[in-house]
């Protein structure tokens, strides 16, 4: 197990991923990752997002957060899955799905998702709820409004993870309780193609609202649904981003194309605000002295390329800590 999981650090270098925000960390694979990092046989850094309803979430309340572990290691953030996926009919939606529901919509209730925040917020650990549905994501933001108030923390930084849907009104709630959205692009592509199976036509003018939540939170982070999709490169998620468009055709009828981000927001998404969201905005995000030397060397100027062309962009370098872990 060692050794695959000291491959799969080496490969995932190739695509210019220097640390990974891993949502499927538990006790076991917490000491693997120490192994291989005290023996300098992991390439990409780890920042570990433990699992609501794990024991290694109960354990860490009572050990507390775990910060740069020999620069390589961080545990100081839990998840909590409050709906699903649209193509499963699961996620939690105001409007009714156009055939019966196949799966349960609500995978926690409110209470547990309020007890659970408390719990991590006194423990300064990071809370992120997973809220693809608009139903779901004005319930959570009730609920952090309410434990916020409550707790009163410093700097909680509270993700809505996989956001999909999100009603107007709920748009600038996110800038004024501070709540990140974090996406997934390659999922929002999918399904503005596919709606039309699921749900009225109408609920489209409230998938990937993806400008509109940047200018309200003033950050936003975008990831891969790896392993459950293909996609793992952040230079194809990037493409995604700035061109609202599947990478192997264009489709005239897609909605809200003003959502798509800025190339610099879209970079940024991947670089500035991931560190933001990570509590790590001193250290990465940026090339400045003092910080990591975290960096890749690409085939191309993403700033200067054709936005359309981005995809064709290559990974020639990745460094991390200074080191070159991948050479093309």
């Amino acid at each position: 197990l060692n050794n695959l999981l000291q491959s799969a650090s080496k490969e995932i270098t190739k695509y210019g991923i220097t640390e990974i925000h891993d949502r499927t960390i538990n006790s076991g694979s917490i000491d693997l990752f120490k192994q291989l990092i005290d023996s300098n046989k992991f390439f990409v850094k780890i920042y570990g997002v433990l699992s609501v309803g794990d024991e290694t979430f109960e354990e860490y309340l009572k050990r507390g957060i775990l910060v740069d572990y020999k620069d390589m290691l961080t545990v100081r953030s839990v998840s909590i899955d409050y709906d699903g996926a649209l193509n499963l009919q699961a996620a939690s939606m105001k409007d009714s799905y156009k055939k019966e529901i196949r799966s349960t919509y609500q995978y926690a209730t409110d209470e547990e998702v309020e007890s659970n925040f408390s719990k991590a917020i006194e423990k300064e650990f990071q809370f992120c709820i997973k809220s693809v549905g608009d139903k779901a994501v004005y319930n959570n933001l009730n609920i952090i409004e309410k434990v916020l108030n409550e707790k009163k923390p410093k700097d909680a930084r509270t993700i809505l993870e996989y956001t999909e849907f999100v009603q107007p009104s709920d748009i600038s709630r996110f800038g004024t309780l501070g709540v990140i959205p974090a996406i997934r692009p390659e999922v929002t592509i999918d399904n503005l193609v596919t709606i039309g199976e699921y749900l009225p036509e109408s609920n489209a003018n409230n998938l990937g609202m993806w400008n509109s939540l940047l200018q309200s939170s003033k950050y936003i982070t975008a990831g891969t649904n790896f392993p459950y999709s293909a996609y793992i490169s952040p230079i194809a998620l990037i493409h995604l981003l700035v061109n609202r468009q599947p990478l192997d055709t264009t489709i005239s009828s897609i909605p809200n194309m003003n959502q798509k981000l800025s190339i610099l927001d879209a970079v940024k998404a991947f670089t500035v605000y991931a560190a933001y969201a990570g509590f790590e905005e001193k250290t990465k995000g940026t090339l400045q002295k003092g910080k990591y030397a975290d960096f890749v060397v690409l085939s191309d100027d993403i700033f200067k390329v054709d936005p359309k062309k981005i995809k064709d962009i290559q990974v020639l370098k990745t460094i991390i800590n200074g080191k070159t872990v991948f050479s093309k």
